[in-house]
């Protein structure tokens, strides 16, 4: 199995996975012909796209599902999305805290054979028992960091934008993965895939080294930071 960032930020999103043979693309923020533009890069093409799975109904992940089922790649948003893969590889929904209407959800994605599991998170502003399960279910991950705490606090935003973001159903930031790796984090997954960073109210730097910081002895994961219109490489979750 594989995965890579295609894009991530509050733009925008899109990922594609490769796992049992067939691609299909997790976020439909971007348009179609965007998409195809950055799938170029790693050699694939839009056509080749089995479905679209999206985390939620906000239009940075969602807005273009209409345009994607034109061109006859099916999806849908959490479980709707799952049956569009018509069954050909595992995958799971599951309810993640953000304040999207309709629910907002992560997946869990399996890849038959190899058993290799990978995590993907975009939108929470805390953490339950079922992303818990689903990060130590997983040798990769990709999650959503929108914040830091200092930057935040520092900047000059909106209040009630500010509250949002820092509410239960709100985003992540880095000191809450932070202490979810330092406390719950079992050390399984070798990969995360950082996503999602505010372009004003977080940095790649601080991300990676917040993250760094709360890992446990032992535990030496690669950490990659996603860029808006920059796709990650195409990491093998296979390791």
């Amino acid at each position: 199995m594989k995965v890579s960032v295609l894009t991530s930020s509050s733009a925008g999103n899109s990922i594609v996975v490769e796992c049992n043979g067939q691609r299909f693309l997790v976020e439909a923020g971007i348009s179609p012909n965007a998409c195809s533009r950055l799938l170029h890069r790693h050699d694939m093409r839009l056509a080749n796209m089995r479905a679209v799975i999206c985390s939620h109904q906000h239009s940075d992940h969602s807005k273009f599902l209409p345009q994607y089922a034109a061109r006859g790649i099916r999806g849908g948003i959490g479980p709707a999305g799952i049956a569009a893969l018509d069954g050909f590889v595992d995958c799971r929904a599951f309810a993640t805290p953000h304040d999207a209407p309709g629910g907002t959800y992560g997946f869990h994605i399996v890849e038959r054979g190899t058993n290799s599991a990978l995590c993907v998170i975009m939108d929470a502003g805390s953490f339950n028992t079922a992303m818990r399960d689903a990060i130590n279910a997983s040798d990769c991950v990709v999650i959503g960091v929108d914040y830091d705490d200092l930057m935040e606090q520092n900047g000059d935003y909106d209040p009630s934008l500010q509250s949002r973001i820092r509410s239960n159903t709100g985003h992540c930031s880095n000191q809450q993965l932070a202490d979810f790796v330092h406390r719950d984090w079992n050390g399984r997954a070798r990969t995360w895939i950082l996503a999602h960073l505010s372009d004003k109210r977080n940095s790649p730097m601080l991300a990676r080294t917040r993250f760094l910081e709360a890992c446990r002895p032992g535990c030496n994961p690669v950490v990659i930071v996603s860029e808006a219109n920059k796709p990650t490489d195409l990491v093998s979750v296979n390791l």
